[in-house]
């Protein structure tokens, strides 16, 4: 099959329910998808355009390829990651779901609301850059997170996190909070928080809740406002630099063996 959205610069409906293993283009405008898929062969979104999945559910295939400087859009359906799949593309979640038993490498992120769940991993590369920015809310449960780039955090949008989700910070990476981001226990298995990269609050001036059970052997550097780890934290390396504000943690704090920049450790329940 073999479709070319170019006519039109507003927004277009595309109501079948797409199996394709040809080629799909979308040149100007927006189209959105809304009966679920396969999606199977090339697509592709040019500069400007937006490819929408927005109703029902869309699954990979082995074919698969994202292309094009345009913008790949979950913002109502749901995307579910059947086949791995590795995309250079810009791919946005808005509102569905991202989910799927298979992991999602993605050098372009913009996660603006909606939920992210299942078993394989969402994976941002070296080089990668992530934007978490104000919507609707935000949710993660199951999946794990594999950072290796660079995600930047200024939504002060809830998101709920639970259900054994895991956050691995790798080495090199950053997850800069540049905002008084709110992150809330969900319910389930507290979600891991594995840092050996860079932790950063470089925005905001009161506290952020960030509620995950952190371990930590890379960096935390608390440059703006508060920090409250509110599911516990743990060093067993690396260093916490306190630049302002302080730190807390519930329901314990523990560090060994801190390189910190500023000789000094405060800890008190997290606030409510």
């Amino acid at each position: 099959m073999g479709e070319d959205e170019s006519g039109g610069a507003t927004t277009g409906v595309f109501n079948w329910n797409v199996v394709n293993s040809g080629s799909f283009q979308v040149n100007i405008g927006t189209l959105q998808l809304q009966q679920g898929g396969t999606l199977g062969g090339g697509w592709t979104a040019d500069t400007g355009a937006t490819l929408g999945f927005t109703v029902g559910t869309f699954s990979t295939h082995a074919s698969t390829t994202f292309a094009g400087a345009g913008r790949f859009l979950i913002n109502g359906g749901t995307y579910n990651v059947a086949v791995p799949q590795t995309t250079p593309v810009l791919l946005e979640l808005s509102a569905g779901i991202l989910q799927g038993t298979s992991d999602l490498t993605v050098s372009r992120f913009v996660w603006s609301g909606g939920q992210i769940e299942g078993a394989g991993k969402l994976v941002f590369p070296a080089g990668a850059a992530v934007d978490v920015v104000n919507g609707g809310q935000h949710n993660l449960r199951d999946r794990t997170i594999v950072n290796a780039g660079t995600v930047n955090w200024p939504s002060e949008t809830a998101t709920y996190v639970g259900f054994g989700t895991v956050w691995q910070n790798e080495v090199g990476s950053v997850l800069d909070l540049k905002a008084d981001v709110q992150i809330y226990f969900w319910g389930g298995l507290s979600g891991s928080f594995l840092n050996t990269g860079t932790v950063k609050k470089s925005g905001g001036a009161t506290t952020d809740v960030f509620n995950w059970n952190v371990l930590n052997s890379g960096t935390v550097c608390l440059q703006k406002g508060d920090l409250s780890f509110a599911q516990g934290f743990v060093q067993t390396a690396g260093k916490t630099e306190l630049v302002g504000g302080i730190t807390a943690a519930d329901p314990c704090c523990s560090i060994s063996a801190v390189a910190a920049s500023r000789a000094r450790a405060k800890s008190r329940p997290a606030p409510l």
